[in-house]
């Protein structure tokens, strides 16, 4: 069986697309190849071939992105096109099952699109967009031979749409790394770093309340360090972060270490005593999650400090694994950091609940499974 992943929101290396699921399904024998944006394409591409896509600008971009998608995932000839976006790939997906019956269709659901574009409008437009979404999620709901969501709020809102249908839930977790045990005592007597975030550094994921965090910190943990693996979205945020911290003279004690490779990031975090993150509640921000790094966090043995998000919230206080804390109240947040960083049993035993916790229920090779029940699904479906 041939499978086509089609993206055109996400890089040649996405952790989910190319490191999760396109290396599993080529592992498991299935020709893969994946349509995606031009960037840098990982160099052990684990059997999976790419064709990628120049991305225009311009007000036509979005039928350009679509024309591309619709041109290189019909040279692939696939018998299943999974995709990853419900508005240029999936519809790319569904124009080429059309054309040719029997092409299998998968809807991989990363984000829940409804509060997504809803957040982006005129306020008073929202309720109507929402409600535009559910006759639109219906209708692609019964083109699909598989829905794949990332976590219960998706999976719940499509069975609703459609209770007959099986939704597969896969966590973004990582895989296990083979020299991952449970972290010694001496791994964390001496850390280089105190915090740790991942991820694009946006106003409303906390970076104002990170950064004050380190700043109040400071008078009680003089050598507090906060590592960070990711980047800013815009110019707004960067020319503020870099003011507060020349303002405050942080050089010292925010470290900058850029984007790292999927199979680096156990590396860095192993090096970090506790994993923070601070998202708003915006409705985007309360419907998606849990994200990549609570999985990464819990992987490398760390406590996490996190947002009372629903999805993250219920793995955090089911596992024992971390503290929640409104992310805009800083007394609070700075009770709970100090908690963990002041008292190394705490920190330990909490880590290790995380290690556990991500070995016996969310790591790849648990996740792996699902998504080859999938597609034995749709392999012995296929005419």
């Amino acid at each position: 069986m041939k499978v086509c992943m089609i993206t055109t929101r996400h890089l040649p290396g996405d952790p989910r697309i190319f490191e999760k699921e396109a290396r599993s399904l080529a592992r498991l024998g299935y020709q893969v190849e994946i349509v995606v944006p031009e960037g840098p394409v990982p160099e052990d591409s684990g059997g999976v071939r790419f064709r990628t896509f120049r991305k225009k600008g311009g007000p036509l971009r979005k039928f350009s992105t679509l024309f591309y998608a619709v041109r290189l995932a019909r040279e692939a000839n696939a018998d299943c096109y999974h995709c990853h976006e419900i508005d240029a790939s999936l519809w790319a997906g569904l124009w080429l099952k059309w054309r040719r019956p029997g092409t299998r269709l998968v809807f991989d659901c990363h984000e829940f699109w409804p509060a997504y574009f809803a957040a982006r409008l005129w306020r008073p437009l929202r309720p109507l967009v929402k409600l535009l979404f559910l006759g639109y999620d219906w209708f692609l709901l019964r083109q699909c031979d598989g829905i794949i969501t990332a976590n219960m709020i998706e999976k719940n809102y499509y069975q609703i749409l459609d209770p007959l249908k099986k939704i597969y839930l896969l966590y973004n977790v990582p895989h296990p790394v083979e020299e991952a045990s449970v972290p010694e005592e001496a791994e964390h007597q001496d850390p280089e770093y105190d915090l740790c975030f991942e991820g694009f550094l946006k106003f409303d994921r906390g970076l104002k309340e990170m950064f004050e965090l380190v700043r109040r910190l400071r008078a009680r943990h003089q050598k507090i360090r906060l590592l960070i693996l990711g980047t800013f979205v815009d110019e707004t945020a960067r020319r503020w972060a870099e003011a507060f911290i020349a303002e405050h003279q942080l050089q010292e004690h925010i470290v900058f270490a850029g984007w790292q490779p999927y199979h680096k990031l156990y590396q860095f975090h192993r090096r970090c005593r506790v994993g923070i993150f601070l998202y708003h509640y915006s409705p985007s921000n309360l419907l998606s999650g849990p994200p990549n790094k609570l999985f990464n966090f819990m992987r490398a043995g760390l406590p996490i400090v996190a947002s009372r998000l629903p999805e993250t919230a219920n793995i955090i206080e089911e596992v024992g694994c971390g503290i929640l804390v409104d992310p805009e109240d800083l007394e609070e947040i700075e009770s709970a950091v100090c908690r963990l960083l002041e008292n190394r049993q705490l920190r330990e035993e909490m880590g290790q609940r995380s290690y556990e916790a991500f070995l016996n229920r969310y790591n790849w090779n648990i996740e792996e499974q699902k998504l080859r029940a999938l597609y034995e699904k749709l392999s012995g479906d296929l005419p």
